[in-house]
């Protein structure tokens, strides 16, 4: 059901017949994807480099520096390793690998943590720099810690013509927070047309604490630097956009300590992320236009592309409030007004397959492939093992179907299991598709219409073990040539280079023990070639045990588990060294897995702390694999497997009254039932004010206490189930609804809800909430109104923005371009413009909110992440003792790049930090009338700022 942040979920793939469908049609219930078994009429998928050749491991991206410069083809292991490839042939087939630096001393490669993401300089041929992301080790330790864990890093490198990187050459452009949980980690960099670094960031895991919607954390983001790790100026949240609260988070992913309230990071340009694994520059866009496509890994129901670009600057994607297009966790009544930029294609997870997963994606350049190729958008199907083409129908998505389905047209291009990355890069003269996944390997997609193909190599081999002398019988004759080519045929049976058969049957002795690998070369006569291989293990294979965990062992969460294991020579009866045993730890959740731990040598390997549930939807259907396996002096393994179940545990949660929803791990769970958790599992429960059957119900409390939203640490399993209610009251008050919402309210933990949704216009003047009877309008002289009701029964005025402040007065008005104005003045004479509604008050914030635990419509001073005092409430309060803080109308100092610490050498220049022409806000006066201003701005802001709530 759930597909994690892929960059190492290993998935399971399923097959579905062949056929080409188009999402606009009826078939919504499935994945709206076309299945076919090979790349279309006139193409080849060939394979550059397998497994053997990368060394192992996993091959998470890869770039290439420019011709003038070599041509290199740059790989990254999720392990640590960055490994150049040179062209000496100048034919694409790449060779002669160095590996120019291994981050592993310094890297947490834990679970989907590792080396992510990595880009060329556009001047790389002058400057030699290389972009890398990765997962830091900054606080000795590689645990789940959101104080002192790693963290997610963006640095810049020098890739001397050596090809042998000094990691004293580092310089790092930003970190993210201490990362809480150890996937949704993200990190694919790209050169805009714009000559901007953008990087995809992911949440970290940290879903339940709405990282991913706070502009200040850039966690959960997309970010947009320069190629110097500066600040655009054109950056959605820096001063010369308007904001006044802006400040540099490059040092620790936060504001800095002694940053005002609310402060935005200028490195953000849009949030509302999970995990957008890889995104895709648009080549085909005219000038500086910066257009890409996100694929954002889903949880619980859907996978997400989203548009972006120099187009979407301050874009909230919806995370977490929604998934797809729906709100999170579901899959119908999706056709709800919301705030948030809609994905331009989506799809629900196959929950027979185990889920889904948008991994790598790319546009096709123009003219480099037939003409109805140009412009299409490939995307890789981690989960499905496949990549898709998509293209726009014209057709608007049909968002009121059960579930919504995508206007795009999908069919399959190619086949490859588990992909990761997609990329075009140069082939002789032009370009063309190459591609990643998992097992570690780099493919090739060409074009070759009418022009000759080659041939497909098959090996058969049988056996393919045996003890010293056993005789093989090989077979080439499954190969065949897509042209009717006569074919030709080289056998290296033992990996010594020499050809030692040329005919399709042949067989071969061995007499030496060992590891062997049978390579088949297969060849049309007009410049067609192919190979195919296959292992061939002579002698004994070592006999591994498994001592530790033993058969039937179980885990509760936080618990440490201990790797004990032995293996025997049987040619010898000797014990074999620890250093022969390599251990590997997978969590399985439905039909994939994730790594819990990567292949580790040696033996009483600690496991600590063992995991919790990926999310609720887990915890039924969720495991540890431990894998063994033991190699011997002749490179001969046999491998074993034990499975450890967690100790499961039924909770019972109800509603008082019964059958109103709460959240479980950011799920919606409808009372009575019993949730399925592990012993010791830190869950996080919620109970939303909410309606239903048009009646609406405040929280009051839980059962066993705890605030509205909060965490409960499961217990052991007991005769009994554990209960939870929580207890709602009905709410018959001032703002009792006059209609059921489309979507439940439903309050943040440790934020405040905003009170006036956005609906359209009624009449270009008045913004209305029908679920609370609170609305705001403009009135005939100008000033802005809250009042009790509706328009039709508008009730009594509770606030009026109509009051003038010494000798100033401010007056607000709606714009031609339905943007609000505030100015020093009234509506006869205006006066200067002070604020509009895509800006923000430069003295300080205030909004409307809805408090979770009381239901009281209050207009607080602060920001929507760090509410401070209320100034106003629907029922009487004691008035603050003070007025709230201002926020400084003075720039805060820009925080420069910082190099990589080390115990020797002196690190290079980081780079300057301001922007060009950046100026700090004009001094803000503290007259009553700002004050009056603040409040005003207040009103306005819960109709501006929707995208970080609902």
């Amino acid at each position: 059901l759930v597909s994690s942040p892929v960059i190492v979920s290993l998935l399971a793939v399923i097959g579905i017949v062949a056929m080409r469908i188009s999402c606009a049609g009826v078939v919504a219930a499935l994945l709206c994807i076309a299945i076919a078994e090979s790349q279309p009429t006139g193409f080849e998928d060939r394979e550059v480099l397998d497994g053997g050749a990368l060394g192992g491991g996993m091959v998470v991206d890869f770039a290439w520096t420019p011709p003038e410069a070599g041509g290199q083809l740059i790989v990254i292991k999720k392990e640590g390793e960055i490994q150049v490839y040179e062209d000496p042939a100048g034919d694409n087939s790449y060779s002669a690998k160095s590996v120019a630096l291994d981050l592993s001393p310094v890297l947490c490669a834990n679970s989907e943590r590792g080396v992510e993401g990595i880009e060329v300089h556009p001047e790389f041929a002058t400057n030699r720099f290389i972009f890398v992301y990765y997962t830091f080790n900054k606080n000795g330790n590689c645990d789940e810690d959101p104080f002192n864990g790693p963290v997610n890093r963006l640095s810049r490198f020098v890739l001397p013509e050596s090809n042998v990187i000094d990691i004293n050459t580092e310089t790092v452009f930003f970190e993210t927070p201490s990362l809480e949980y150890d996937h949704h980690n993200s990190g694919d960099i790209a050169v805009g047309k714009d000559g901007h670094l953008w990087v995809t960031v992911g949440d970290g895991g940290s879903t339940f604490t709405g990282v991913a919607s706070d502009p200040g954390n850039i966690l959960g983001s997309i970010i947009r630097i320069t190629l110097e790790g500066n600040i655009p100026s054109d950056n959605p949240y820096t001063f010369e956009s308007g904001e006044s609260n802006s400040v540099r988070c490059n040092e620790t992913g936060v504001p800095p300590v002694g940053s005002p309230e609310g402060a935005k990071c200028q490195e953000i340009f849009a949030i509302g992320m999970r995990n957008p694994f890889r995104f895709a520059m648009d080549p085909n866009t005219e000038d500086d236009k910066v257009r890409f496509y996100v694929n954002d890994v889903g949880q619980a129901k859907w996978e997400e592309t989203s548009e972006g670009g120099t187009d979407f600057a301050g874009t909230h994607y919806g995370w977490p409030a929604r998934e797809g297009p729906c709100p999170n966790s579901k899959v119908n009544d999706c056709a709800d007004q919301h705030p948030y930029q809609d994905p331009v294609h989506f799809y629900i997870h196959n929950s027979e397959a185990g889920g889904g997963a948008c991994t790598g994606g790319a546009f096709v350049p123009n003219g480099i492939w037939p003409h109805e190729y140009d412009g299409a958008y490939l995307f890789g199907e981690y989960v499905f093992g496949h990549i898709y083409i998509l293209r726009d129908t014209g057709e608007p998505p049909c968002i009121t179907c059960d579930p919504p389905v995508s206007n795009m047209d999908v069919e399959v291009f190619t086949d490859y299991d588990r992909v990761l990355t997609i990329k075009f890069g140069p082939y002789g003269d032009t370009q063309t598709l190459y591609y990643s996944g998992v097992p570690g390997a780099i493919r090739r997609v060409t074009y070759v219409g009418d022009g000759n193909r080659s041939p497909e190599a098959v090996i058969l081999a049988d056996p393919t073990s045996g003890p010293v002398g056993v005789t093989v019988q090989f077979s080439g004759a499954g190969s065949a040539d897509p042209d009717g080519d006569g074919l030709s045929f080289e056998w290296d049976f033992n990996g010594d280079g020499a050809v030692d058969s040329t005919v399709a049957d042949t067989s071969y002795t061995y007499p030496v023990a060992g590891l062997y690998v049978a390579t088949l070369t297969v060849s049309d006569g007009n410049g067609g070639t192919t190979t195919s291989k296959v292992e061939i293990s002579v002698g004994n294979k070592p006999v591994p045990v498994i001592t530790r965990p033993v058969e039937g062992a179980t885990f509760a969460v936080g618990d440490v588990i201990t790797l004990v294991g032995s293996a025997t020579d049987v040619e010898s009866s000797d014990n074999l060294p620890d250093t022969a045993l390599t251990w590997e730890v997978r969590q399985h959740h439905d039909t994939h897995f994730h790594p819990f731990l990567d292949e580790t040598n040696g033996n009483n390997i600690v496991l600590s702390p063992a995991p919790e549930p990926e999310d609720y939807f887990a915890a039924g259907n969720s495991y540890l694999e431990i894998i063994l396996t033991a190699t011997d002096s002749d490179g001969l393994s046999s491998t074993v497997t034990r499975l450890v179940q967690p100790k499961i545990v039924y909770v019972d949660f109800d509603t008082n009254p019964s059958g109103l929803e709460i959240f479980l791990d950011g799920s919606r769970f409808t009372t009575p039932g019993t949730a399925t958790t592990w012993e010791n599992h830190p869950l996080r429960v919620e109970a939303p004010d909410q309606f239903n059957d048009g009646q609406a119900y405040v929280w009051s409390s839980w059962s066993t206490g705890g605030g509205q939203a909060h965490t409960i640490t499961i217990p052991s399993a007991s005769a009994t189930n554990p209960k939870y209610v929580a207890e709602f009251t009905q709410f018959t008050g001032t703002f009792a609804p006059t209609m059921a919402p489309t979507q439940p309210y439903r309050c943040v933990p440790g934020f405040l809800g905003i009170v006036a949704k956005e609906t359209p216009l009624l009449n270009e003047e008045t913004f209305v909430n029908e679920e609370y009877g609170v609305y705001i309008v403009q009135q005939d002289d100008g000033n802005l109104v809250v009042r009790r009701g509706t328009p039709d029964n508008p009730g009594e005025e509770i606030w009026s923005h109509g009051e003038t402040g010494g000798a100033s007065s401010y007056y607000t008005r709606l714009n031609g371009d339905s943007n609000l104005i505030t100015s020093a003045g009234s509506p006869d004479n205006e006066g200067d413009q002070l604020w509009k509604s895509n800006n923000v008050n430069p003295e300080g914030d205030y909004f409307l909110g809805i408090s979770c635990d009381s239901a009281v419509v209050s207009i607080y001073a602060g920001r929507w992440n760090n509410p401070g005092v209320s100034v106003w409430n629907s029922v009487p309060t004691p008035a603050p003792t003070s007025a709230p803080s201002k926020a400084p109308t003075t720039k805060p100092p820009a925080a420069a790049p910082v190099a990589l610490p080390t115990e020797s050498a002196a690190q290079p220049s980081a780079p300057t930090d301001a922007s060009p022409g950046a100026t700090p806000p004009p001094e803000a006066s503290s007259t009553s009338a700002s004050k009056l201003l603040n409040t005003l701005v207040g009103l306005i802001l819960p109709v501006i700022l929707l995208s970080v709530l609902l």
